[in-house]
């Protein structure tokens, strides 16, 4: 019986009347269910969905069992797990809703900056082999990774330029130093009144906390928006930390992102959400190239 009728049965859950799967971009497929527990999310991962799936699950599982008691208020409870050879299953709490942008005001930019730094300042042993590593780190040192050179010959300033210092400045900011949750943005952040929530959490691990923040302007990016200043401004101030230093990182790792990561996606953004990306990537390498 595939893991998903398993955990249906095993926990006595039903589909909830009217919900419909939250997208994911993850072989995980995720459901809005009931049972004894209310209203509740089940998170399912075949083993046949291959290996970087299974760790990306074996991750997350460990996750929510191992790190995240340490974390309260940061992730919703883990309320059933299941993991064996057909795959693993995670019950999870319903913890709010994805809200759009624009719903974002100042005051909850600071309460996930503030969020984001207790979860950076955590020092989890999670599985070592489980820690996956950041794509930068991939493709920083290939001549022209998945088409980037193609994409971006138009880009002024000259690309090789840019490239030559985005290679110099990036890699010492991607040091290990903190635990990330590596695949942060809005539509992994549920709200609840004035709670904050993080969800999806199979990229966590040893990593860069600079470049995890950077990513939240990179999924922005396509609609034209950004974090406010009070989102770096409010992480800062929650350690002491030099807001001119880390506004570097960040846009230096946006820019790299872009640069070198993001080309292979272009195709999932519309006409529009791909003109936004490139003028931004446009303004960020014009300041790199002057900083």
């Amino acid at each position: 019986m595939p893991v998903l009728e398993q955990s249906m049965e095993r926990w006595g859950l039903s589909p909830a009347d009217g919900a419909q799967p939250r997208e994911a971009r993850s072989p995980a497929s995720v459901h809005h269910v009931l049972g004894r527990h209310g209203r509740a999310v089940l998170k399912v991962t075949s083993s046949a969905a291959g290996g970087a799936a299974v760790r990306a699950a074996r991750r997350e599982l460990a996750f929510y069992t191992e790190i995240a008691p340490g974390l309260p208020h940061v992730a919703p409870r883990l309320l059933e797990a299941t993991e064996g050879s057909d795959g693993t299953a995670l019950l999870i709490e319903a913890a709010g809703r994805v809200l759009p942008v624009e719903d974002w005001d100042t005051e909850r930019w600071s309460l996930l900056a503030e969020t984001m730094h207790q979860v950076h300042a955590a020092t989890p042993t999670l599985h070592e082999e489980l820690a996956p590593s950041h794509p930068l780190e991939e493709v920083l040192t290939v001549p022209d990774c998945d088409g980037s050179t193609a994409f971006w010959r138009d880009l002024s300033p000259a690309l090789d330029e840019v490239l030559a210092a985005v290679r110099e400045s990036v890699p010492p900011l991607l040091d290990r130093g903190a635990f990330v949750h590596g695949d942060l943005h809005l539509d992994n952040v549920l709200a609840s009144g004035d709670d904050l929530r993080i969800v999806d959490w199979q990229q966590c691990g040893a990593g860069s906390a600079a470049a995890d923040l950077a990513f939240v302007d990179v999924r922005l990016a396509p609609a034209g928006r950004a974090a406010p200043d009070a989102f770096l401004a409010a992480y800062a101030a929650a350690g002491g930390e030099d807001l001119s230093k880390l506004r570097r990182a960040t846009a230096l790792i946006e820019l790299a992102t872009y640069l070198l990561v993001w080309p292979p996606f272009a195709a999932y953004n519309g006409r529009e959400g791909v003109a936004r990306v490139r003028r931004r990537t446009a303004d960020l390498a014009r300041w790199a190239l002057t900083e």
